[in-house]
């Protein structure tokens, strides 16, 4: 305001006369921009002093922190803050010390002006993401303190932010993180972008994947070898494999090539594929483009074995890498001992586990293969001895992680044994580690074939809490325990809060609501009806295919209604036609080739009657022997192969 401006009003005035006449007692302030933080720290200082007034409180600053740091002679207070900020960041003699750093950073705060903290604050915010764990809301707090001061935010710092959300799989908050760059018109760079990615890749979504690269593209980026290998490996991540193979192809035309990892993920694709000649194909492209059959690349082939339980070809191929001269690691006999633990093959995970312990020399199984015995414990039904062995293991203090306490709970949980579970997640923080993702799922399902939906909540609420975004696992476990009360309405909210997150439903989330639509009782089954087809309908228009057991939940809850109406005339309802709608279904199960032997026999019979069972099913080509169909002749007919 100019002079005439600020006289117009009486106390304005006072008030600048005041200040005119403090700022004449005492030197001026190092140059303006600082925070009025700064400044309030130095009134504080000049006003607590029992000197004159006239004391410059810049300078009792710089004494005050001088002393308390021990400042040596040869160097300034700025150097040897700096340093003594830096010593916190860096692990010594023990983790990096976040509270002390903070403390000598806001002393650097109040003694300097925030444009020569920028390294401090960036480090900062670095030290926060990589602390243990990671404390989100004191790096966004120093974000938003950067901002507040004026300091510049450095792309590597926003890469870090990124970073910690992909982590997490969390798209959502690394996609807020790249539109504060944009907004603090810091340009992306391609390894921001491809943090991103796979931020997308984590949490499966490969339509947010396919926007950021077409944005990157639209905005002048060229995307390198690294973006070409991150949007191959989101996409066959999701099993869309015809994708991967297009952006192969424009990396081709780049003159770029596979990495390692990403003739790696190919490879796995076509085995899950069952495609052997593209497995070959893949391999001798790997060799022809001068790459070595490395262990990324053993590692995929094992992988691939191990998923398609060929076990005799995966001990073969273990043998194949030592004979190529790469020897088996730790994580190459934890994915043949994770295979026979899949299948509850204690025996063989034992043969393996010792294996590795004799030619390691350790006489001790590796954390991975420690975890890998545990589930094949678990897996045979035999959790107590899991829960003795990992006693074991914490009695001879061998090292355990979070992977350890997960095999347990989810045990257990599996068993409908709530408290044994409990105790075991209590457990985790009580030897020192923390719960993940996978601890909090496995107690949300702990609690939900208890049918505690209280404490189901509970932990779903904690899950958030400790900055874990519910992922399609966690939402179908939610549903399904929404289900086992007969709570539909509850089960429909979280439907709708998955959905609104941009997370896509899958065919066991679909079941699961329909199985809570199968539920309900009363009145209401008429009503859900309309609710359950118009699932369907959602369902076919996102290009998911119906199960067997879709199509079971469907049919029951069609039946329910059927029978309800039938008992009683008031609760029946005209408008629902649900004969035409039970026939509609039985057409659609035979044109999609499910058995659909069961349902005609238990399900469609009653509503529809056996003329027109028949009817429906000569329309089709479906043979019908003695009121039930001939599998082989519908089964070569459909042209459908039977696993």
């Amino acid at each position: 305001l100019d002079s005439a401006t600020v006289q117009a009003t009486s106390g304005d005035a006072v008030l600048v006369q005041d200040e005119a006449e403090r700022v004449k007692e005492v030197p001026p302030p190092p140059p303006p921009g600082g925070p009025k933080k700064r400044a309030q720290a130095w009134e504080e200082i000049k006003n607590g002093l029992d000197s004159d007034q006239s004391v410059d409180p810049y300078a009792e600053v710089h004494a005050r922190l001088s002393e308390k740091y021990d400042v040596p002679r040869n160097m300034t207070l700025y150097n040897a803050l700096r340093a003594q900020f830096y010593d916190y960041l860096v692990e010594v003699d023990g983790p990096p010390d976040l509270g002390a750093a903070e403390r000598v950073l806001l002393d650097m705060r109040t003694a300097f002006e925030p444009h020569r903290l920028s390294g401090q604050y960036n480090g900062m915010i670095k030290l926060c993401l990589d602390s243990q764990p990671p404390n989100y809301d004191r790096a966004e707090h120093w974000y938003r303190s950067m901002l507040l001061d004026g300091v510049p935010v450095i792309v590597r710092t926003f890469g870090k932010l990124i970073n910690a959300a992909s982590e997490r799989g969390n798209v959502r908050e690394a996609e807020r993180w790249v539109q504060e760059m944009i907004a603090q018109g810091v340009e992306m760079d391609l390894v921001a972008l491809t943090t991103l990615l796979k931020a997308c890749g984590k949490a499966k979504n490969a339509e947010r994947a396919e926007y950021w690269f077409k944005w990157a593209v639209d905005s002048g980026l060229t995307p390198d070898s690294i973006i070409y290998n991150t949007m191959i490996k989101v996409h066959l991540t999701v099993q869309n494999v015809p994708r991967a193979e297009a952006y192969l192809e424009q990396l081709r035309e780049t003159g770029a090539q596979l990495t390692s990892w990403g003739f790696g993920a190919l490879i796995q694709a076509y085995t899950l594929a069952g495609d052997s000649e593209k497995v070959n194909s893949c391999l001798l492209e790997a060799r022809a483009a001068g790459f070595r059959l490395d262990r990324k690349l053993h590692e995929a082939v094992l992988h691939s074995l191990a998923n398609s339980r060929s076990f005799k070809e995966l001990e073969d191929w273990m043998q194949h890498m030592a004979a190529e001269g790469v020897r088996p690691s730790a994580d190459n006999y934890g994915i043949v001992v994770q295979a026979y633990a899949d299948v509850g093959d204690h025996e063989a995970v034992e043969r393996w586990s010792n294996k590795f312990a004799d030619l390691s020399g350790s006489g001790s199984s590796s954390p991975q293969l420690m975890v890998s015995q545990l589930q094949a414990l678990v897996k045979s039904s035999d959790i107590a001895s899991a829960e003795r062995q990992m006693e074991t293991y914490l009695a001879d203090r061998r090292v355990v992680n979070i992977r350890h306490f997960n095999v347990l709970i989810t045990g257990f949980a599996h068993a409908g044994d709530l408290n044994r579970a409990t105790y075991w997640f209590e457990r985790i923080t009580q030897e020192g580690e923390l719960p993940n993702a996978g601890s909090f799922d496995s107690m949300i399902l702990a609690c939900s074939k208890a049918e505690d939906v209280e404490r189901t909540e509970h932990f779903f609420k904690q899950r958030e809490k400790a900055r874990f975004s519910p992922t399609e696992v966690t939402y179908a476990i939610m549903i399904g325990a929404y289900a086992r009360i007969g709570a539909a309405v509850r089960a429909e909210r979280m439907f709708d809060t998955m959905v609104a997150s941009g997370l896509k439903p899958t065919d066991i989330i679909y079941g699961a609501l329909l199985k809570a639509y199968c539920g309900v009782k009363g009145p209401r089954k008429l009503a859900v009806v309309r609710s359950a087809w118009s699932l369907f309908d959602s369902m076919l228009r996102e290009g998911v295919r119906p199960n067997y057991n879709i199509y079971d939940d469907l049919f029951q809850v069609l039946e329910h209604a059927f029978y309800a109406s039938s008992s009683d005339d008031s609760v029946a309802d005209d408008t629902l036609d649900l004969a035409g709608t039970t026939e509609t279904l039985l057409r659609h199960m035979i044109a999609t080739g499910v058995d659909v032997d069961y349902m005609i026999d238990r399900k469609c019979r009653p509503m529809l009657g056996e003329g027109r069972v028949a009817e429906v099913c000569k329309e089709l080509g479906v043979e019908m022997v003695q009121g039930s169909i001939k599998k082989q002749n519908w089964s070569r007919r459909m042209g459908i192969q039977k696993s």
